[in-house]
């Protein structure tokens, strides 16, 4: 994180231009509590199912949860990335009013 202070812009905070053997790139870190995503989860089909799992996330998301990391386990293949992707994108937001913020 200390390597990373050098990018910012000392009075917006935000990234500054960086060049990369072209036109400046502006990577904009959005303000929370906004997702940051990076990358981008890109799945290969929609979203099915998984109702159960999905209310798994939402319970433990309660402001009483003592335990503040949840982790979904399993071999590859099995669906845990889109899960956790779908939970972020399209039930988080609802599950609570207070996320100080939200990342990927």
């Amino acid at each position: 994180m200390a390597k990373l202070r050098r990018f910012l812009d000392p009075q917006t905070g935000q990234l500054q231009a960086q060049v990369e053997s072209g036109p400046a790139v502006y990577d904009r870190i959005p303000v929370p509590p906004a997702l940051y995503a990076e990358p981008r989860y890109i799945g290969s089909h929609s979203f099915v199912g998984r109702t159960a799992h999905l209310a798994r996330l939402s319970d433990w998301t309660a402001p009483a949860e003592a335990h503040p990391v949840l982790l979904f386990e399993a071999i590859g293949g099995t669906g845990k990335s889109m899960l956790t992707w779908e939970w972020t994108t399209r039930h988080a937001p609802g599950a609570r009013d207070d996320w100080a913020g939200l990342f990927w």
